[in-house]
C-alpha cells in the first residue's frame, strides 16, 4: 500500500478512497481504523473502497490479504466533522394532500441523506443527485404547510427555514 486519495472526509462515510499499491490478490478486507469499509472495486495496483462512518481525527488504512495484512506507515484517513445538510429551495414547493410528487430539494452538504421528511413523514424513493440537489417522492399529509427536513443522520438534519417548507393542499 503506497498511497490513498482523497485522505480526508466527512464523519458520517460514504467518500470513495482509491488506494494504491500492488498486489491486490486476495484482498479479504479494508479498515479505516478498526471500522470496516466496502470495497467496490479491486485491482492487481489499484483497491477502491466506500469509507465507513468514523469520528473526528485520524486513523490508520489497513489492507487486508491472503498474505497477511499491510498497513504502511504514515498512510492515514483524516475524518472531518459533517456539516449539517441545508435547503435552499423545494420545487414544486406545494402538491396534493394525496402525495406522489416528485419534488426536487436543493441546498449544500447533501453528502449522505438517509432520509427526507415532510411535516415528520418520511418521503419515498430518495435519489441523490450531487452534493447540492436530491430528489424525493412527497408523501401523502393533511392540507396545509409543513416543513421540509434533509437529515443525513437522526442527530445531523437540516434547520428549520422559510424556504424549506411544502403546501399541501386539495
Amino acid at each position: 500500500v503506497t498511497k490513498a486519495t482523497p485522505t480526508t472526509g466527512y464523519g458520517v462515510g460514504g467518500a470513495t478512497v482509491t488506494i494504491s499499491g500492488r498486489n491486490f490478490y486476495g484482498i479479504t478486507g479494508v479498515s479505516f481504523g478498526n471500522r470496516s469499509a466496502q470495497i467496490v472495486s479491486v485491482g492487481p495496483t489499484k483497491l477502491v473502497v466506500t469509507a465507513p462512518p468514523g469520528t473526528t481525527g485520524a486513523v490508520g488504512i489497513q489492507v487486508a490479504g491472503a498474505y497477511g495484512t499491510s498497513l504502511a506507515p504514515g498512510l492515514t484517513y483524516t475524518y472531518l466533522d459533517t456539516p449539517a445538510p441545508v435547503v435552499a429551495a423545494v420545487t414544486p414547493a406545494g402538491g396534493s394532500v394525496a402525495g406522489g410528487a416528485r419534488v426536487t430539494i436543493t441546498g449544500q452538504n447533501f453528502f449522505v441523506i438517509s432520509t427526507v421528511y415532510f411535516g415528520g413523514l418520511a418521503a419515498t424513493e430518495l435519489e441523490i443527485i450531487s452534493t447540492t440537489r436530491l430528489q424525493v417522492t412527497a408523501p401523502a399529509q393533511s392540507a396545509g404547510t409543513v416543513d421540509v427536513v434533509v437529515a443525513a443522520t437522526p442527530s445531523l438534519t437540516s434547520a428549520r427555514s422559510a424556504a424549506a417548507t411544502y403546501t399541501y393542499s386539495y
